[in-house]
């Protein structure tokens, strides 16, 4: 309770002589953290999952497949894998290990999809009837590397970078820029894939290792860690240093209110401490 209430009143301290979206600029730290927002944003819409939910039926027509009920039966069975691994991934796998480490895994793995469907839609091109295998595979695989991320754990760890009272404006930025990178994708997506074909996969394989190594050197880590413990962890010492005199102030006063521990007097006359004893005692 001390240190929640003592890292709420430091929060509320520096942002009480600000605007409600002056936090955004306020100093180096908050800064870092409303740019992670913003970059989240990008990477939940522009990690190839718009182009493979929304364009299926074309993917499918550039590797050869054109039968409509093929095409629908594929679109209806990669739906069905999707609830079934993006839910076990979401539950069972993402929230137990490292966030640095999820985002890494699944970045790195729908980077390594679209490099399979960029060499298997070049082969298709030869005349190759094999090449439509590893295409169908990979897009399968692309669920559950998408949902180790970017599909599970981008509200939580917006609300493990962000202090308490700076939370709902980080997440309103991140909606705005994934706004923003869905529209794009709703105008640009169709044009090029209609025009260059399976060539556009090497933009996304171009920003997806962008992706990739902006989560290995800018991303922190934060599981295992109280966020009280994350919300000053860019600021530095000083601002723990409050806290820490502030939760000293607050347990004093709770010690001063409960006054000492009564002491009790056994059978034998002699003076004991009960609590003490049993709190000592193995």
């Amino acid at each position: 309770f001390s240190n929640g209430s003592s890292t709420l009143a430091e929060e509320r301290k520096r942002t009480k002589n600000t605007f409600v979206w002056g936090d955004m600029f306020r100093d180096a730290p908050m800064r870092k953290r409303f740019a992670l927002a913003a970059l989240i944003g990008f990477f939940t819409q522009w990690s190839g999952n718009a182009l493979l939910s929304f364009y299926t039926g074309k993917i499918m027509h550039i590797v050869g497949i054109n039968n409509p009920r093929t095409v629908q039966m594929i679109i209806f069975g990669w739906t069905c894998w999707g609830l079934v691994a993006g839910t076990s991934v979401a539950t069972l796998i993402s929230p137990r290990y490292p966030r640095r480490t999820m985002f890494l895994m699944g970045t790195i793995g729908t980077g390594l999809v679209y490099i399979v469907w960029t060499i298997a839609n070049s082969k298709a091109q030869t005349g190759s009837p094999k090449a439509v295998i590893p295409v169908l595979v990979f897009m399968f695989l692309y669920t559950p590397f998408y949902t180790l991320g970017w599909g599970s754990l981008t509200y939580t760890y917006l609300s493990e970078l962000f202090p308490y009272h700076q939370r709902s404006q980080g997440i309103a930025v991140q909606q705005l820029t994934g706004r923003i990178a869905l529209f794009v994708n709703t105008y640009v997506n169709p044009i090029a894939v209609f025009n260059i074909g399976w060539k556009y996969y090497i933009v996304y394989c171009v920003w997806i290792a962008v992706e990739a190594l902006t989560v290995y050197f800018f991303f922190p880590e934060t599981k295992d860690r109280t966020l009280e413990e994350l919300a000053f962890m860019w600021e530095g010492d000083e601002a723990w240093n409050k806290v820490r005199e502030r939760m000293d102030e607050v347990m004093g006063h709770q010690g001063h209110e409960l006054g000492p521990i009564p002491e009790e007097e056994d059978n034998a006359g002699h003076v004991t401490n009960e609590r003490v004893v049993n709190a000592v005692t193995p």
